[in-house]
């Protein structure tokens, strides 16, 4: 379901990879390996992760290889490798040594949630979100300057 998310990617190859695990001093799984190599720094639209527990997270973009060991959540704990965040600044982690496990790192209380044991689990985790829990506005209406709404017309956005 993953890949109907996605809108943008690249492709890593070895040579990159071999640096980034170099870089974090670990080898990555098998299956986090292919996904990089096919759909590196991959960006998702409305892509969620719903728990048993009635716990939902939002993923956004998937860490680029050029960036493993060196973005926020490495800077705070050296033992977390970020692999993918929300648009909220926090990040889904693997955890030195085993780097088998996916958790969820919040950036604001620094607790750390086990999500799934392997990253191919994390993948098949992933959904689309519908947004349908949210309430849907009844004639709702907004100022817009006009200037700014032509401009965007002109630009083809409205």
């Amino acid at each position: 379901m993953y890949k109907n998310l996605i809108y943008s990617s690249s492709k890593a190859d070895i040579g990159s990879i071999s640096k980034a695990e170099v870089r974090v001093g670990h080898n990555f799984p098998n299956g986090y390996l292919e996904f990089c190599q096919e759909y590196n720094g991959a960006k998702l639209k409305n892509a969620k992760i719903s728990l048993s527990k009635g716990e939902v997270y939002e993923v956004r973009q998937f860490t680029p290889v050029h960036s493993l060991g060196i973005s926020t959540v490495e800077l705070w704990d050296d033992n977390l490798i970020a692999i993918a965040e929300d648009s909220g600044g926090n990040y889904f982690v693997f955890k030195k040594p085993e780097l088998g496990s996916v958790y969820y790192w919040d950036h604001e209380t620094e607790d750390l949630k086990h999500l799934c044991d392997s990253f191919l689990k994390f993948l098949k985790l992933i959904e689309e979100d519908d947004y349908s829990d949210l309430p849907s506005p009844e004639n709702a209406k907004s100022w817009v300057n006009p200037a700014f709404l032509q401009k965007q017309k002109d630009l083809g956005n409205a």
